[in-house]
């Protein structure tokens, strides 16, 4: 086939056209292998966002799991904790009951000691 040397008009059309036609095609092929990446990483994205919802309500789950944990060990300590405290204070105050009737036992023996002096030196007219 021989290269036309001159392009008619009608020609020139029917290459506009068929390049138009062309454009169109690939357009449409654009538009779809976009809108295809865009539904792909849309699922990609919705399955990334379900994983990291589930690991983070897991770890939540945990973290309360664990924090109960610690609370009933807290209470448990504390509890011991208060118990020996009582236990002690309880043997402080019958300590300190028991030193009180000491000292009182002690302080009537004084007294009787003081007295018994006293009645000594009067009679031996030690004062007088």
């Amino acid at each position: 086939m021989m290269p036309r040397e001159s392009w008619t008009d009608e020609r020139l059309d029917d290459l506009n056209q068929k390049v138009d036609e062309g454009f169109a095609r690939t357009d449409k092929k654009m538009d779809e292998g976009f809108a295809r990446a865009d539904r792909r990483m849309d699922e990609g994205f919705a399955r990334v966002n379900k994983k990291m919802d589930e690991g983070f309500a897991r770890a939540d789950r945990r973290m309360d799991e664990g924090f109960a944990r610690a609370d009933r060990r807290m209470d448990e300590g504390f509890a011991r904790v208060d118990k020996e405290m009582k236990q002690g204070f309880a043997r402080v105050d019958a300590d300190i009951r028991e030193i009180r009737g000491e000292m009182r036992t002690m302080n009537r023996t004084i007294q009787g000691a003081a007295v018994a002096i006293v009645v000594a030196l009067i009679g031996n007219n030690v004062l007088f």
